[in-house]
């Protein structure tokens, strides 16, 4: 089982870009399962379900 853990995710532009980027990684990797810390994710405090 390959596991990909993707360090901190900071604002709209982090999000943006690991919606793009995180499909083609885990396509080359054969990854199984994704860990994300995404907790700054959002550009206020912690991570709210629009911003996902």
């Amino acid at each position: 089982m390959n596991i990909l853990a993707v360090g901190d995710i900071v604002g709209k532009n982090g999000v943006d870009k690991l919606k793009q980027e995180l499909p083609v990684i885990i396509k080359e990797n054969n990854v199984d399962f994704v860990i994300v810390n995404g907790e700054n994710a959002a550009e206020r405090n912690g991570a709210y379900r629009e911003i996902i």
